[in-house]
């Protein structure tokens, strides 16, 4: 998974005022660096749209989530290293007190999180060490910009995987 253009937002202090920027940016490029196992396949790239069709991020519950992602890991589109890095949005969720049937904005979710983090961090750590306490949600936020990039662009996704 290439997460660089996200990290790279997120990362810089300065940038925190500007979300959208960030998730449109790091949105345009969701397609191009979804994981290779579905660009190997159309039959599995569509299935892997199908899925995500069915669901959405900025409006999902725990439960659906879990669901995607078991569908999504069943029909081969995300490794066992995704499928486990991504189970561990439940855990998060629980830990905020979310509710297994509470609708949620997950990419609301991690950017505000992700906020947070970054106040409570100040000035106190260096880059590297920023990165490494922040690097999970960060990961788990393309996550999401990619879902959400796909559900709202379901028919560029061929498009753009082919050239």
């Amino acid at each position: 998974m290439q997460i660089s253009n996200v990290i790279s937002g997120l990362a810089d202090p300065t940038s925190w005022g500007k979300k959208s920027e960030t998730a449109i940016n790091a949105g345009a490029n969701a397609v191009k660096s979804i994981e290779p196992q579905v660009q190997a396949s159309p039959a599995l790239q569509k299935a892997s749209v199908d899925i995500l069709r069915n669901y959405d991020v900025t409006n999902i519950t725990p439960e659906e989530f879990s669901q995607m992602v078991q569908k999504l890991h069943n029909a081969g589109a995300i490794s066992e290293k995704d499928f486990q890095e991504l189970s561990a949005v439940r855990g998060d969720l629980e830990n905020a007190g979310v509710e297994p049937d509470e609708s949620i904005n997950l990419m609301e979710f991690y950017s505000d999180k992700l906020s947070k983090a970054q106040k409570n961090l100040g000035s106190t750590l260096d880059d590297a060490a920023r990165q490494q306490r922040l690097g999970p949600d960060l990961r788990r936020l393309d996550w999401m910009q990619k879902f959400a990039m796909i559900q709202a662009n379901p028919d560029a996704v061929g498009l753009d995987m082919a050239a």
